[in-house]
């Protein structure tokens, strides 16, 4: 689409980077067992790519515009972003080989976290809330302190931004538990909203 849309080398080059990050992300997913291991974080690093580059990506494209469009050295930003999706998932890797998949057995601290529950299931409700928390210190971030925010509350509020993409666990767990964890029919619906709602907030803080 974009060959038709902007048939031009800055905004090829960018499309080809995006391209490039997206399908190297979804393949360390599909080749290892870190969606298993790690989901929470696995999910984030699949949500970085997705707000910051396949997004914009689809929705570029489907708007028949330029993914290079808008932006004063596209070739700039993406090669950034895709520098730091490939440093998250190097970061990720090496840290999925150094954490047990559950842990629960390991060391006085593992078994004192286990018996309070830290290992538990979360209920569908908590990975809601969690998203809720996640997408509204991101509306805050955007309509209060804007974009440049490098104070260190700014910081404190960028470190629970990773909590938006908790809802997109709940597929995972109903699958996982062969749909006891909810039910199917309304999690899709209301993720598929929820999904909708996240992509527009991007959209609009750009």
């Amino acid at each position: 689409m974009q060959f038709f849309v902007g048939l031009f080398a800055e905004n090829i080059a960018s499309a080809c980077i995006v391209f490039g990050s997206t399908v190297t992300t979804v393949l360390y997913i599909y080749w290892t067992d870190v969606i298993d291991t790690h989901p929470l974080s696995t999910i984030t690093i699949l949500g970085f790519c997705i707000t910051t580059q396949c997004g914009a990506l689809i929705a570029q494209s489907a708007a028949f515009v330029p993914i290079s469009a808008s932006l004063r050295d596209p070739l700039y930003t993406f090669g950034v972003l895709a520098e730091y999706q490939f440093l998250a998932i190097l970061v990720h890797f090496i840290y999925c080989q150094f954490t047990a998949a559950t842990g629960q057995s390991d060391g006085v601290l593992r078994r004192a976290l286990s018996w309070m529950g830290f290992y538990d299931l979360p209920n569908a409700g908590i990975l809601w809330l969690m998203g809720l928390i996640g997408l509204g210190v991101n509306i805050v971030q955007a309509l209060i302190f804007g974009s440049r925010n490098v104070s260190v509350f700014g910081k404190f509020l960028d470190s629970f931004t990773f909590l938006t993409w908790a809802p997109f666990l709940i597929p995972r767990y109903i699958a996982l538990t062969n749909g006891s964890y909810s039910k199917r029919r309304p999690t899709y619906i209301a993720l598929a909203l929820y999904a909708l709602a996240v992509a527009a907030f991007g959209i609009a803080a750009n």
